[in-house]
């Protein structure tokens, strides 16, 4: 649900008079000014006219009866006098109060519902448009006290151009009900705002907030779907879930305020006469002390206010001709708000000229916005946190790593349509075209996602690596995804009973690991794109891997199942190490430990490790820190040194389509293209389980099933150490 800004009120002042409050010496610290929706000059309004004036959304408030037509009016024994009147100025409206003994409501052209307490017992009335319902004493219920006003249906309201479109209203929680809390907020990005980190409460955790949030800018209400608070300041990075494309973003100043410096601070708090404003409101103030953080700011004059509700507002300088964000708004002593008795002015702001790269980390984090309009050519790629889009040439549409060009992780499947383009329409359909297609005509349509009929909907490289097409006014927020690739990152730990599918990949610090569209599972090192091993199952769409609760990593078929135990493409050979993972080290390695302790003597797999059944076939490799083993395409296996690729040790064998397997009874042997006839042996035959290693050290050795580096074992090595 989203709930509209209100309109500008003005409260009206009771007859009477309350001393101004004098702040003690000790209270040097002005208060924050986080809305909490409490009805302003509650306390005046109670000690005149013994009506109890809680919170509410700023739409329904405490008119004189003689004002005019159109008012809520109630009749109650115990106010004073008996009769009260409301005005609602907007098309809803909420309030809770506390108005004991009345006995009838009339209503205005709003559909209206009372809430009534009588004798303990809590109902909910309608109230009749613009005709009186008898309550309490008029109906036949007793003593009875009113304790909210809510009001929807209302005529529909029109907000004033602002002066400030990228400034924001922030509203937390539902308005008027408990915890909620309203600020201001300002688009620093498209999809992102910069507010002050107390709107969302006391050290609030980053990710999704805590209630549900939403920013009201530009005529739209948007929820917030993620914060990224700051330590060190008060301040945040809101994440909306629809990007904002019709309003330029302010950004942030790279200068600190100089003391003396004229800023001009614009917010949805309350001013000197209304309650909720419909349109942010401008005050000078002064920088006076400036430190590290921070900045104090001095009101200009007694009506440069700063009140509740202004928190989180920025404020601006000109820069270059356009407004910069050299602060934002934390605290204020509210001299002069509505409501209040403070004399005090001046403002506390938290600096962010120093934050800059802070704010576009945070931006850029979320993923990369390809709003309606974009057309991407033949060779152009748009790279996201993760993952890059590129149109190649061949007219193909692809998604890879963003450091791994060599595996498709999605492709739209258009290649060998030379220059064929893609295009991401504004009517919400997503289409790669021919090089001479045209989308006004509807013609040369390669493939779509088929989203037509939602106009203003965008695409989005997300951090998670999921490329969506989500809805323009629903967004990120539930149910606002149309069509996704389902590439979704996963950590560098794989643990049991854990299945990768086609297009999902893993990332480590040095290396990915990816289960391609063409079934090929692939380690790439991150630094330059290099292949480091391969499962070697091409041609097998939708293959998927599986890291199983028996130790074994199992490449699938798309049809396969593991229960039946068929549609194996390929395996780690480690099924009796149950309870083993699989981890993505700082090194790159792809490793299979056994136990919850990442050491060389529980290691049982890795991607320099070739296990009994399991082959290096031509132009595959082994890579350690030092060396690395190829099945060459000429046919010899061959040993290199990583540092300068000299020859350390080769089976010297040759022929196509020559490679080397590693046997269940131990013998690590290169065979001809027929698998028949073995060119070269470990003779190691007498070892049933062993297995094959290329270590750091640039020994290649053959251990005993239960062996291994740093436990021993070894039962054949090439004796080629690297220093």
């Amino acid at each position: 649900m989203a709930w509209p800004v209100g309109l500008a009120v003005a409260i009206p002042v009771i007859a009477g008079s309350v001393p101004a409050v004098t702040a003690s010496a000790a209270d040097a610290v002005a208060p924050a000014v986080v809305d909490d929706y409490s009805y302003p000059g509650a306390a005046k309004v109670l000690a005149d006219r013994n009506i109890t004036l809680k919170a509410g959304d700023g739409h329904i408030v405490l008119a004189d009866c003689a004002s005019g037509p159109g008012l809520v009016e109630l009749y109650s024994r115990s106010a004073n006098p008996s009769q009260v009147c409301f005005r609602i100025t907007g098309r809803t409206g909420y309030l809770s109060l506390e108005i004991p003994q009345i006995y009838n409501i009339k209503g205005d052209d709003h559909a209206i519902k009372a809430t009534l307490n009588t004798a303990g017992t809590v109902t909910s009335v309608d109230v009749n448009k613009n005709a009186w319902t008898p309550v309490g004493e008029g109906g036949t219920s007793g003593s009875t006290t009113l304790l909210e006003l809510n009001a929807t249906d209302g005529p529909a309201t029109t907000a004033p151009a602002s002066t400030y479109p990228a400034v924001g209203a922030l509203r937390i929680g539902q308005p008027g009900h408990p915890g909620s809390r309203a600020c201001t907020t300002t688009l620093v990005d498209p999809q992102w705002v910069l507010s002050a980190a107390a709107c969302f409460g006391d050290k609030p955790a980053a990710g999704a907030p805590a209630a549900q949030s939403t920013v009201t800018i530009g005529g739209r209400t948007i929820p917030v779907v993620e914060i990224a608070p700051r330590a060190d300041r008060d301040l945040v990075m809101a994440r909306l879930g629809a990007p904002v494309y019709d309003i330029a973003p302010i950004a942030v100043s790279a200068t600190a305020p100089a003391t003396g410096e004229d800023l001009t601070v614009a917010g949805y708090g309350r001013t000197a006469t209304t309650w909720v404003p419909d349109a942010p409101h401008a005050a000078t103030l002064t920088a006076a002390a400036v430190t590290a953080g921070g900045v104090d700011l001095t009101a200009k004059t007694a009506a440069d206010t700063v009140c509740k509700g202004d928190s989180g507002a920025p404020a601006l300088r000109t820069e270059n001709g356009k407004p910069a964000i050299a602060a934002v708004t934390s605290r204020a002593w509210q001299g002069g708000c509505l409501g209040e008795t403070e004399t005090r002015t001046g403002a506390s702001e938290a600096r962010v000229d120093d934050l800059a790269s802070w704010v576009t980390a945070t931006a850029a984090s979320s993923g990369v916005l390809i709003k309606p309009g974009t057309k991407l050519t033949a060779g152009q790629s748009i790279t996201g946190p993760g993952l890059k889009l590129t149109m190649r040439a061949d007219g193909d549409l692809v998604l890879t790593h963003r450091q791994a060009d060599g595996g498709v992780l999605w492709d739209s499947a258009t290649g060998g349509n030379n220059g064929a383009w893609a295009y991401m329409q504004t009517d919400g359909n997503f289409v790669v075209y021919k090089a001479d297609g045209n989308p006004a005509a509807g013609t040369g349509g390669l493939w779509a996602t088929g989203t037509y009929f939602n106009n203003g909907a965008y695409l989005k490289l997300q951090n998670d690596g999921n490329f969506v097409l989500y809805k323009g006014d629903g967004g990120e927020g539930a149910g606002g995804a149309l069509w996704s690739t389902s590439t979704f990152r996963g950590d560098a730990t794989i643990t049991g009973n854990t299945r990768m599918t086609a297009g999902q990949w893993r990332e480590g610090p040095a290396s990915v690991l990816e289960v391609q569209k063409d079934g090929n599972v692939v380690l790439y090192r991150r630094s330059d794109g290099q292949a480091l091993w391969a499962s070697n199952t091409v041609n097998n769409p939708g293959a998927w891997a599986f890291m199983q609760t028996d130790g074994n990593f199992v490449v699938y078929r798309a049809d396969g199942n593991p229960s039946a135990g068929t549609g194996g493409l390929w395996a780690s050979g480690t099924y009796m190490f149950g309870g083993s993972h699989l981890k993505l080290q700082g090194d790159g390695k792809l490793v299979m430990f056994k136990s919850g302790d990442e050491t060389l003597a529980t290691t049982v797999w890795t991607n320099a490790t070739l296990r009994p059944i399991t082959t290096l076939n031509q132009g595959q490799r082994l890579n350690s820190k030092t060396t690395w083993l190829e099945m060459q395409w000429d046919g010899n296996l061959v040993l290199h040194r990583n540092s300068d690729g000299a020859t350390l040790w080769q089976s010297n064998t040759t022929g196509w389509g020559n490679f080397l397997k590693i046997q269940q009874d131990g013998n690590a042997v290169v065979y001809k293209s027929d698998g028949t006839t073995g060119l070269w042996a470990s003779g190691t035959f007498w070892s049933g389980g062993a297995y094959l290693k290329v270590q750091d050290d640039g020994n290649l050795v053959v251990y005993k099933a239960d062996g291994g580096e740093g436990i021993g074992g070894a039962i054949w090595s090439s004796n080629t150490f690297v220093n």
